[in-house]
């Protein structure tokens, strides 16, 4: 063989080696995934049924059975006189003129109701108990025993009885997979129905333990919320306390189905609270709560409204529930830490944060609070006057019963196309037939700035418009399906956000996972794409029956609403529920949107509800001790691991909890080659006056020394 021959052939054999391995690793890759959502399936079967039930009606009327008496025999002439009927007790009495009676007996007919479907917050619990589940999967825990469920059971308990749901859930996940572990015990193939059947037991035994009631809000069955107001009580925010006090009151007095209970954070400066807990049923108490806040100090005028709101966030809310900052001044501790602290648990527990804001004092914008409720799918008005908080009540109202984000752009958005001689920017905007109200906020840099929105069929919309000096704001009910177009015209920036609402919204939850490590089978959980390797990530949709699940692709846009790549969406599992997707991840931040069509034909977009910060490393929980539980008195390990994609570098550590329980890192700075792994332990312990049942939120951040890059983790833990 010649020179170039053998060169040839070298390369070919390479690169056919290359894409043989492509091949394998890809399909290791997908079978290890279609196992690892398996186990997802098998148990969403069975939380599903929680739900609904299934309700009996009412005994219905029946017509009552007229047949003849054994011992008399009637004539033509009878059957055509006038009967007359009389109710009795269960019975039909049936008089003949002046001859005989017979008693006809009802049979009661049930017949059974069809059952509600599921509530968004219940959907988004089930995402929350599933990821624990894959993160147990992956974790390789080994040891599943009656004894270990009994253990995470008692967790469960004394965590609801402290509205400590988030670490419920995450026990409750963790416990389902040593279920159908167990389950599997001495079975050669695993069984659907037998694992079905073994998480329905386990349900029924954690229902049975905390009593009905107790369950339905620890599994949002009815679509529970908390509804947290972070509110500035300095000097001059009298007219902002009284606007609060009307949207609460509003609020209070909507009709609902789902239960609302209440929290309210107070901040000042140079302090904060006291916080207030009111139950459901309990909102007129609130209401008081609220106008018993008297405006007073101030001094320099930033104020300690991120603090105000991590109280709110860490006393206890509901997952997926909204919060609303009320202040006429910037934050004094508006600083990275603190911000990064807000998102992070924002994101961990589903909340959406707003801002009404009055005046400007302080700093020279609202930036801070911008950027955190455009990230969270929040909303930022900032008004001339405090009288006009009390017109935004509608929109609290709807966030309550849950929202999800439609579309979101503005100027400078790819999508939108300019017109030099109009100077106007238009957005297409689909809404399709599942959503029954949609809110469509715009926010422009001058009242000179005009806004229009057509409908589908042409016309301007001219009712249910509220209108701002910078912001302004459509409330549609029923919208009609189709596409409608929003125009801003005029000099100047502008943004805008479209949130849709209904019963059941179409909406997606996600999460990323890593390839497994070599002696690894599953799939790792990890909070963002690695910068460098492919993203894989899992997509469980809300409302899949209303979509055609063929249609469903994945866009990649930059924070302003612009194009980066798209990608496609197959679906896993047997559910329904579970889709997947790979693509090369950007070195940006980015947002994803789903879009596809309805079994009816129209087109359907929902954006994240975040932000994902791609980075070259990545930071995870490994194990926690004690189930993720700290003894009183006593101490636990926690130890997490750091994947490193980038350079070899040092990584220093830094642990902080606001209750000052962490104790000492092991180890406070790691070094770790490029594509290799380390680990390290920290100390928690909670001191002997801790009351049980404590949430213990813990943010660990680790910060390259070359590369300046910061990435940070959240654990929650609980005091037992």
């Amino acid at each position: 063989m010649g020179g170039n021959s053998a060169f040839y052939y070298f390369n070919v054999k390479a690169i056919f080696c290359l894409a043989l391995f492509g091949t394998i690793t890809n399909l290791v890759w997908g079978q290890s995934l279609f196992s690892s959502i398996g186990i997802l399936d098998d148990t969403r079967k069975a939380l599903m049924s929680l739900s609904s039930s299934g309700s009996v009606s009412p005994p219905s009327t029946v017509a009552p059975t007229t047949r003849k008496p054994a011992s008399t025999r009637l004539s033509w002439r009878w059957g055509r006189r006038r009967r007359r009927r009389r109710r009795s007790s269960g019975h039909f009495v049936l008089k003949f003129a002046k001859t005989h009676s017979v008693v006809a007996h009802r049979r009661p007919s049930f017949a059974r109701l069809k059952p509600k479907p599921p509530s968004n917050k219940f959907l988004e619990a089930l995402d929350q108990i599933e990821r624990a589940m894959y993160a147990a999967q992956a974790s390789g825990l080994t040891r599943h025993s009656s004894r270990r469920l009994a253990k995470i059971k008692a967790n469960i308990k004394l965590a609801t009885q402290q509205r400590n749901y988030l670490f419920a859930r995450q026990s409750l996940g963790h416990a389902l997979y040593s279920v159908v572990q167990v389950a599997k015990k001495g079975r050669k193939k695993r069984s659907a129905s037998s694992t079905t059947s073994a998480v329905k037991t386990f349900m029924d035994s954690v229902k049975k333990d905390l009593g009905s009631a107790t369950f339905e809000t620890f599994m949002s069955v009815k679509g529970d919320v908390t509804l947290m107001f972070a509110i500035d009580d300095t000097g001059s925010m009298g007219g902002e306390i009284q606007a609060a006090k009307d949207i609460a009151k509003s609020i209070v007095n909507h009709p609902r189905d789902e239960k609302v209970d209440y929290i309210l954070s107070p901040f000042n400066d140079p302090k904060t609270g006291p916080l207030t807990y009111k139950e459901a049923g309990k909102g007129k108490e609130f209401e008081k709560a609220i106008e018993k806040l008297h405006a007073h100090g101030g001094g320099d005028c930033p104020e300690l409204t991120f603090k105000g709101i991590l109280d709110a966030m860490t006393f206890g809310p509901k997952p997926g529930s909204p919060l609303y900052a009320f202040t006429d001044a910037s934050a004094k501790d508006a600083t990275t830490e603190n911000i990064e602290d807000v998102l992070l648990w924002a994101e961990e527990m589903g909340l959406t944060i707003n801002f009404f804001t009055t005046g400007l004092c302080g700093l020279s914008t609202y930036k801070p609070f911008e950027d955190l409720a455009k990230k969270t799918c929040g909303y930022m008005f900032n008004l001339p006057r405090s009288s006009d908080l009390k017109r935004l009540s509608s929109i609290t109202s709807g966030a309550l019963v849950g929202a999800t984000c439609l579309h979101k752009g503005g100027r400078g958005n790819a999508s939108g196309k300019k017109k030099r001689s109009s100077r106007s920017y238009k957005y297409r905007i689909s809404i399709d037939d599942s959503t029954e109200e949609v809110f469509i906020t715009v926010k422009r840099q001058s009242s000179s700035q005009r806004v229009t929105l057509k409908n589908p069929r042409g016309f301007n919309v001219k009712s249910g418009v509220i209108k701002f000096p910078t912001n302004v704001i459509y409330k549609i009910n029923k919208p009609r399906p189709g596409t409608w177009m929003l125009t801003v015209s005029g000099y100047g920036k502008h943004s805008y956000q479209v949130k849709g609402v209904s019963k059941t919204n179409v909406d997606f939850e996600y999460f990323f996972v890593m390839i497994p490590a070599q002696k690894r089978k599953m799939p790792i959980p990890i909070t963002h794409p690695i910068i460098g390797e492919k993203a894989n990530v899992i997509i469980t949709v809300a409302g899949n029956e209303k979509i055609n699940k063929r249609t469903l692709k994945l866009d990649l846009l930059r924070e302003n609403g612009a194009l980066i790549r798209q990608a496609l969406v197959s679906p896993r599992g047997t559910s329904g529920a579970h889709f997947t997707s790979s693509f090369d991840p950007p070195s940006v931040p980015f947002t994803l949107k789903l879009r596809g069509k309805t079994k009816k034909g129209y087109n359907f977009e929902r954006l994240s509800h975040n932000v994902v910060q791609p980075s070259p490393f990545i930071l995870r929980v490994l194990r926690a001790r004690n189930e993720y539980t700290i003894p009183v008195g006593r101490s636990t390990s926690v130890t997490f691991t750091l994947h490193n994609n980038g350079m070899y570098q040092g990584f220093d550590i830094k642990v902080k909890d606001r209750l000052k329980y962490f104790q000492y890192l092991r180890r406070s700075t790691i070094f770790v080659p490029r594509r290799r792994r380390s680990f390290f332990t920290f100390i928690m312990k909670a001191p002997s006056s801790a009351p049980r049942g404590k949430g213990v939120e813990v943010v660990v951040s680790v910060t390259g020394r070359k590369s300046k890059r910061t990435v940070r983790e959240a654990v929650r833990l609980m005091v037992v």
